[in-house]
Protein backbone atom coordinates (compact mmCIF):
# COMPACT_ATOMS: atom_id res chain seq x y z
CA UNK A 1 0.00 0.00 0.00
CA UNK A 2 1.19 3.56 -0.87
CA UNK A 3 0.97 4.83 2.80
CA UNK A 4 3.85 6.37 4.85
CA UNK A 5 4.14 6.56 8.23
CA UNK A 6 0.49 5.00 9.28
CA UNK A 7 1.31 4.85 12.67
CA UNK A 8 -0.22 6.81 15.74
CA UNK A 9 1.60 9.88 15.93
CA UNK A 10 2.64 9.65 19.95
CA UNK A 11 5.72 10.74 18.44
CA UNK A 12 7.00 13.03 15.49
CA UNK A 13 5.27 16.12 13.48
CA UNK A 14 7.16 18.15 12.10
CA UNK A 15 6.14 22.18 10.73
CA UNK A 16 8.89 24.09 9.57
CA UNK A 17 12.01 22.69 11.26
CA UNK A 18 9.94 22.54 14.71
CA UNK A 19 9.00 19.42 16.22
CA UNK A 20 5.89 18.82 19.16
CA UNK A 21 4.11 15.81 20.47
CA UNK A 22 0.49 15.35 18.52
CA UNK A 23 -1.66 11.94 19.87
CA UNK A 24 -3.41 11.99 16.59
CA UNK A 25 -3.71 11.00 13.08
CA UNK A 26 -3.58 12.79 9.64
CA UNK A 27 -4.93 10.47 6.84
CA UNK A 28 -5.69 11.47 2.85
CA UNK A 29 -7.69 9.58 0.36
CA UNK A 30 -7.65 10.90 -2.86
CA UNK A 31 -8.16 10.06 -6.79
CA UNK A 32 -5.29 11.36 -9.18
CA UNK A 33 -5.07 14.97 -8.01
CA UNK A 34 -3.36 13.56 -4.57
CA UNK A 35 -0.09 11.76 -6.88
CA UNK A 36 1.39 15.08 -6.52
CA UNK A 37 1.04 15.15 -2.40
CA UNK A 38 2.10 11.39 -2.55
CA UNK A 39 5.57 12.45 -4.99
CA UNK A 40 6.30 15.13 -2.24
CA UNK A 41 5.74 13.05 1.04
CA UNK A 42 8.02 10.69 -0.55
CA UNK A 43 10.56 13.23 -1.60
CA UNK A 44 10.44 14.38 1.91
CA UNK A 45 11.00 11.03 3.26
CA UNK A 46 13.87 11.23 0.88
CA UNK A 47 15.37 13.91 2.27
CA UNK A 48 14.86 13.21 5.89
CA UNK A 49 12.24 15.27 6.81
CA UNK A 50 8.81 13.33 6.73
CA UNK A 51 5.33 14.12 6.95
CA UNK A 52 3.10 13.34 8.96
CA UNK A 53 -0.06 12.56 6.87
CA UNK A 54 -1.09 8.76 5.78
CA UNK A 55 -1.56 8.93 2.14
CA UNK A 56 -4.63 6.32 0.51
CA UNK A 57 -4.79 6.34 -3.14
CA UNK A 58 -8.14 5.62 -4.70
CA UNK A 59 -8.17 2.10 -5.79
CA UNK A 60 -9.81 1.69 -9.41
CA UNK A 61 -9.56 -0.49 -12.65
CA UNK A 62 -8.15 1.39 -15.59
CA UNK A 63 -8.65 -1.54 -18.54
CA UNK A 64 -6.73 -4.15 -17.30
CA UNK A 65 -5.05 -2.25 -15.17
CA UNK A 66 -5.57 -1.36 -11.49
CA UNK A 67 -4.58 2.06 -10.21
CA UNK A 68 -4.11 3.07 -6.30
CA UNK A 69 -4.35 0.97 -3.27
CA UNK A 70 -7.02 1.15 -0.81
CA UNK A 71 -10.63 1.06 -1.81
CA UNK A 72 -13.09 3.37 -0.66
CA UNK A 73 -15.02 0.75 1.26
CA UNK A 74 -11.90 -0.19 3.32
CA UNK A 75 -11.04 3.40 3.95
CA UNK A 76 -14.32 3.92 5.32
CA UNK A 77 -13.61 1.16 7.85
CA UNK A 78 -10.34 2.63 8.57
CA UNK A 79 -11.83 6.21 8.96
CA UNK A 80 -14.59 4.45 11.34
CA UNK A 81 -11.79 3.65 13.80
CA UNK A 82 -10.64 7.37 14.15
CA UNK A 83 -11.47 9.84 17.02
CA UNK A 84 -12.51 13.66 17.20
CA UNK A 85 -8.96 14.50 17.24
CA UNK A 86 -7.80 13.00 14.25
CA UNK A 87 -8.46 14.10 10.57
CA UNK A 88 -9.36 12.86 7.33
CA UNK A 89 -8.66 15.17 4.01
CA UNK A 90 -10.03 14.31 0.97
CA UNK A 91 -8.54 14.87 -2.63
CA UNK A 92 -11.71 12.44 -4.02
CA UNK A 93 -12.80 13.72 -7.82
CA UNK A 94 -11.89 17.13 -8.81
CA UNK A 95 -11.74 16.99 -12.79
CA UNK A 96 -15.89 18.07 -13.35
CA UNK A 97 -14.06 21.73 -14.57
CA UNK A 98 -11.79 19.64 -17.27
CA UNK A 99 -14.02 17.61 -18.67
CA UNK A 100 -16.53 20.32 -19.60
CA UNK A 101 -14.10 23.59 -20.50
CA UNK A 102 -10.56 22.06 -21.97
CA UNK A 103 -11.75 20.96 -25.41
CA UNK A 104 -12.73 23.93 -27.33
CA UNK A 105 -16.59 22.97 -28.43
CA UNK A 106 -17.45 23.01 -31.67
CA UNK A 107 -19.55 25.64 -30.94
CA UNK A 108 -17.91 28.66 -28.89
CA UNK A 109 -19.95 29.62 -25.91
CA UNK A 110 -18.91 31.60 -23.21
CA UNK A 111 -20.90 32.07 -18.99
CA UNK A 112 -21.74 35.05 -17.73
CA UNK A 113 -20.52 35.18 -14.05
CA UNK A 114 -22.82 36.41 -11.25
CA UNK A 115 -21.64 39.99 -10.68
CA UNK A 116 -19.81 40.28 -13.65
CA UNK A 117 -20.84 42.51 -16.67
CA UNK A 118 -21.48 41.38 -20.15
CA UNK A 119 -17.52 43.00 -21.36
CA UNK A 120 -16.32 39.88 -20.31
CA UNK A 121 -17.83 37.83 -22.36
CA UNK A 122 -15.57 36.71 -25.33
CA UNK A 123 -16.62 38.13 -29.06
CA UNK A 124 -18.14 35.39 -31.15
CA UNK A 125 -19.33 33.16 -28.73
CA UNK A 126 -22.80 31.55 -27.63
CA UNK A 127 -23.95 32.71 -24.23
CA UNK A 128 -24.78 29.54 -22.31
CA UNK A 129 -26.89 30.62 -19.04
CA UNK A 130 -24.27 30.32 -15.53
CA UNK A 131 -27.12 28.29 -13.55
CA UNK A 132 -27.17 25.60 -17.08
CA UNK A 133 -23.66 24.85 -16.66
CA UNK A 134 -23.95 25.12 -12.90
CA UNK A 135 -26.13 22.13 -12.90
CA UNK A 136 -23.95 19.93 -14.91
CA UNK A 137 -21.11 20.50 -12.49
CA UNK A 138 -23.36 20.26 -9.52
CA UNK A 139 -24.97 16.66 -10.81
CA UNK A 140 -21.01 15.34 -10.77
CA UNK A 141 -20.34 16.71 -7.55
CA UNK A 142 -22.70 15.13 -6.19
CA UNK A 143 -22.51 11.75 -7.84
CA UNK A 144 -19.72 9.47 -7.64
CA UNK A 145 -17.16 12.17 -5.74
CA UNK A 146 -19.95 13.52 -3.65
CA UNK A 147 -21.52 9.91 -2.21
CA UNK A 148 -17.87 9.11 -1.63
CA UNK A 149 -17.40 12.50 0.45
CA UNK A 150 -20.76 11.89 2.49
CA UNK A 151 -19.60 7.97 3.17
CA UNK A 152 -16.78 9.11 4.92
CA UNK A 153 -18.08 12.18 6.48
CA UNK A 154 -20.77 9.17 7.71
CA UNK A 155 -18.07 7.16 9.55
CA UNK A 156 -15.82 9.34 11.38
CA UNK A 157 -16.09 11.86 14.22
CA UNK A 158 -12.84 13.13 12.35
CA UNK A 159 -12.39 16.18 11.90
CA UNK A 160 -12.64 16.39 7.84
CA UNK A 161 -11.09 18.87 4.57
CA UNK A 162 -11.93 18.09 1.29
CA UNK A 163 -8.69 19.74 -0.94
CA UNK A 164 -10.45 21.60 -3.55
CA UNK A 165 -8.22 21.00 -7.16
CA UNK A 166 -5.96 22.97 -8.15
CA UNK A 167 -6.77 25.59 -11.11
CA UNK A 168 -6.98 25.66 -14.77
CA UNK A 169 -3.49 26.14 -16.43
CA UNK A 170 -3.57 29.70 -18.89
CA UNK A 171 -0.86 28.16 -21.48
CA UNK A 172 -3.12 26.43 -24.08
CA UNK A 173 0.43 25.55 -26.16
CA UNK A 174 1.10 23.71 -22.77
CA UNK A 175 -2.17 22.00 -22.80
CA UNK A 176 -2.08 20.91 -26.63
CA UNK A 177 1.36 19.19 -26.38
CA UNK A 178 1.19 17.73 -22.82
CA UNK A 179 -2.41 16.42 -22.04
CA UNK A 180 -4.51 13.18 -20.86
CA UNK A 181 -5.15 10.38 -23.65
CA UNK A 182 -8.96 10.77 -23.34
CA UNK A 183 -8.15 14.42 -24.79
CA UNK A 184 -6.13 13.55 -28.01
CA UNK A 185 -8.63 12.95 -30.26
CA UNK A 186 -11.25 15.78 -29.73
CA UNK A 187 -7.64 18.28 -29.00
CA UNK A 188 -6.54 17.73 -32.32
CA UNK A 189 -9.81 17.99 -34.57
CA UNK A 190 -11.14 20.94 -31.94
CA UNK A 191 -7.98 22.39 -30.09
CA UNK A 192 -8.17 23.94 -26.63
CA UNK A 193 -11.17 26.18 -25.39
CA UNK A 194 -9.76 29.91 -23.97
CA UNK A 195 -8.34 29.68 -20.57
CA UNK A 196 -10.87 32.78 -19.54
CA UNK A 197 -13.58 29.87 -20.07
CA UNK A 198 -11.83 27.18 -17.94
CA UNK A 199 -10.84 29.65 -15.30
CA UNK A 200 -14.65 30.46 -15.26
CA UNK A 201 -15.79 26.57 -15.03
CA UNK A 202 -12.70 25.79 -12.84
CA UNK A 203 -14.52 29.05 -10.17
CA UNK A 204 -18.26 27.53 -11.04
CA UNK A 205 -16.56 24.10 -9.32
CA UNK A 206 -14.92 25.33 -6.80
CA UNK A 207 -17.91 27.71 -5.22
CA UNK A 208 -20.10 24.48 -5.54
CA UNK A 209 -17.43 22.22 -3.97
CA UNK A 210 -17.97 24.83 -0.94
CA UNK A 211 -21.72 24.48 -0.61
CA UNK A 212 -21.31 21.15 -0.60
CA UNK A 213 -18.75 20.86 1.92
CA UNK A 214 -20.96 23.19 4.24
CA UNK A 215 -23.53 21.07 3.84
CA UNK A 216 -21.57 17.79 5.30
CA UNK A 217 -19.47 19.46 7.67
CA UNK A 218 -16.66 19.75 5.78
CA UNK A 219 -13.78 22.02 5.44
CA UNK A 220 -13.31 23.30 2.30
CA UNK A 221 -9.41 23.82 1.61
CA UNK A 222 -8.34 26.66 -1.41
CA UNK A 223 -5.01 25.99 -3.71
CA UNK A 224 -1.81 27.54 -1.78
CA UNK A 225 -1.77 31.43 -3.08
CA UNK A 226 1.96 30.47 -3.60
CA UNK A 227 1.24 28.43 -6.26
CA UNK A 228 -1.67 30.92 -8.26
CA UNK A 229 -0.54 33.89 -10.73
CA UNK A 230 -2.11 36.90 -10.43
CA UNK A 231 -5.45 36.25 -11.98
CA UNK A 232 -5.53 32.75 -10.14
CA UNK A 233 -3.99 30.13 -12.62
CA UNK A 234 -1.82 27.79 -11.85
CA UNK A 235 2.04 28.75 -12.24
CA UNK A 236 3.73 26.72 -14.72
CA UNK A 237 6.58 25.90 -12.11
CA UNK A 238 3.31 23.84 -10.25
CA UNK A 239 2.14 22.04 -14.05
CA UNK A 240 2.20 18.30 -14.54
CA UNK A 241 3.08 17.16 -17.62
CA UNK A 242 -0.73 16.28 -18.35
CA UNK A 243 -3.99 19.01 -18.94
CA UNK A 244 -5.27 18.96 -15.67
CA UNK A 245 -2.70 18.15 -12.75
CA UNK A 246 -0.23 19.37 -10.60
CA UNK A 247 3.45 18.04 -9.86
CA UNK A 248 5.33 17.17 -6.56
CA UNK A 249 6.15 20.95 -6.18
CA UNK A 250 2.06 21.75 -5.95
CA UNK A 251 2.42 18.56 -3.57
CA UNK A 252 5.25 20.26 -1.42
CA UNK A 253 3.24 23.70 -0.76
CA UNK A 254 0.34 21.95 0.16
CA UNK A 255 2.00 19.64 2.69
CA UNK A 256 3.25 22.95 4.19
CA UNK A 257 -0.29 24.46 4.46
CA UNK A 258 -1.97 22.11 5.79
CA UNK A 259 0.75 21.55 8.37
CA UNK A 260 0.61 24.98 9.17
CA UNK A 261 -3.04 25.65 9.23
CA UNK A 262 -4.50 22.23 9.47
CA UNK A 263 -2.12 21.06 12.34
CA UNK A 264 -1.78 24.54 14.30
CA UNK A 265 -5.28 25.00 14.48
CA UNK A 266 -5.75 21.32 15.83
CA UNK A 267 -3.63 22.13 18.51
CA UNK A 268 -5.30 25.21 19.39
CA UNK A 269 -8.64 23.25 20.47
CA UNK A 270 -7.11 20.20 21.88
Amino acid sequence: MRLLQMQRLAGLNLIGKRQFVADYQMLLYGDSHSEAVFQAAELRERRRYPTSIAIHRARRQKGEKVIGDTSLEEFVEIARGLSSSDMVISMIGGNQHAVLATIQHPIPFDVLEPGADFSSLRPGTELIPYRAIASIIHGGIRGRDGRALSKIRDATPARMFHIIPPPPKRDSDFIRSYHESRFSEDIAKLGVSSPELRMKIWRMQRNLLHEYCDELGIEAFDPPQAALDQDGFLLPEYYAKDATHANRNYGLLLLQELEQRIVRSNESVQ
